[in-house]
């Protein structure tokens, strides 16, 4: 049996879409070979901080690189100076160490031509580093444009994200449409929108509510955070899996007013149940949901375009809405299955 050895952060020390799109998928890769895993066991709140104790994990993980062997390098790529250039690190080794196994890079993000845009020593390290893999794994077909300054195209392969806990598909439609419940779930991130969606809902008129769920980032902006809890506005902490799929399930509609993004895990977990999502037409977002999807916010005005779909959407009769529903859920059902995924990640890993 062949040897994946993956490095990268998992959902038991620092919860994110990344982490846990790492454990979905190496939950599969140890069906199929024998799985060595070298955690990086990052807090959420240190990302985008360098630290000391990041250096000390970065000699730490080169350190159990240096007596492992194996036919594959999986990671994913982090998108920062310190980021790019431990993922170099750690592919040079490996390919020392193993000058005839393969390197597979995952980006999820879709930024990475902006990061490195304008800086040399950035365009340097990430042209060189996708250079020696090899395979670079993507999120969308629209990323491949991007990369293309950097490697031939053969080498890109397009992964989506997918979901693989099993939902309750028992459903009731008529009570999610009348809860007038609005849903925010992710960490409190400013770039999550999450300080807009707040001003809109103290703003605006109307008798729907917003339940806020998500781990804490920055004590600073969770403060500012807190300022804006109201009758109709709760600010709470994270939720479990199991607790999510419910919350999910009795909301009208998940709003995601984000600056930055991928490819959202928490758009995907709702609307494989059908839950409609207002979110901002930001990285690949766009091809997650079905062509001409009324519900995206403009990136350069977003808190009067979260005010017009909100609008919009509140005004739909049950029929509208229960058909919007059903169309969302057979989209994903045709784009992002488990089981679709899992032949596209093997598929990466064949020899």
């Amino acid at each position: 049996m062949k040897r994946v050895l993956f490095i990268g952060e998992l959902p038991n020390i620092a919860v994110h879409g990344i982490s846990k799109s790492n454990y979905v998928n190496i939950a599969i890769l140890r069906e199929y070979f024998d799985l060595c895993i070298i955690q990086e066991k990052i807090q959420l709140s240190d990302h985008n901080r360098l630290r000391l104790s990041k250096v000390n994990l970065l000699l730490s993980n080169i350190l159990q690189l240096f007596g492992t062997r194996a036919h594959f390098l999986y990671l994913v790529l982090s998108i920062s100076i310190f980021g790019i250039i431990k993922t170099y690190l750690y592919v040079c080794i490996f390919k020392l160490l193993n000058p005839l196994s393969s390197v597979v890079i995952h980006i999820h993000r879709s930024d990475l031509k902006g990061f490195v845009d304008n800086d040399k020593l950035k365009h340097f390290v990430v042209k060189n580093l996708l250079k020696i893999s090899t395979k670079v794994v993507v999120l969308d077909k629209k990323a491949i444009e991007d990369l293309s300054v950097f490697f031939v195209e053969t080498k890109i392969m397009v992964l989506k994200n997918t979901i693989a806990d099993v939902v309750d598909d028992n459903i009731n439609y008529k009570q999610r449409f009348d809860s007038r419940k609005c849903l925010f779930i992710s960490n409190y991130i400013k770039e999550k929108g999450i300080l807009d969606l707040i001003a809109v809902f103290n703003d605006i008129n109307g008798d729907f509510l917003l339940d806020c769920y998500g781990s804490k980032t920055d004590t600073e902006l969770y403060n500012i955070i807190e300022q804006g809890r109201s009758d109709r506005v709760s600010i709470n902490d994270q939720i479990l899996s199991n607790e999510k799929m419910k919350i999910i399930q009795g909301a009208y509609v998940l709003i995601l007013p984000s600056y930055n993004e991928g490819q959202p895990l928490i758009i995907l977990e709702a609307i494989r149940t059908g839950l409609p999502v207002i979110v901002t037409d930001v990285g690949y977002v766009k091809n997650m949901l079905p062509p001409y999807y009324p519900y995206l916010l403009d990136l350069n005005n977003i808190q009067v375009s979260l005010k017009q779909c909100m609008n919009r959407i509140f005004c739909l009769n049950y029929e509208e809405y229960y058909a919007l529903s059903l169309a969302l859920q057979n989209f994903y059902s045709e784009n992002f299955s488990y089981d679709s995924h899992k032949r596209e990640l093997l598929k990466i890993f064949q020899a």
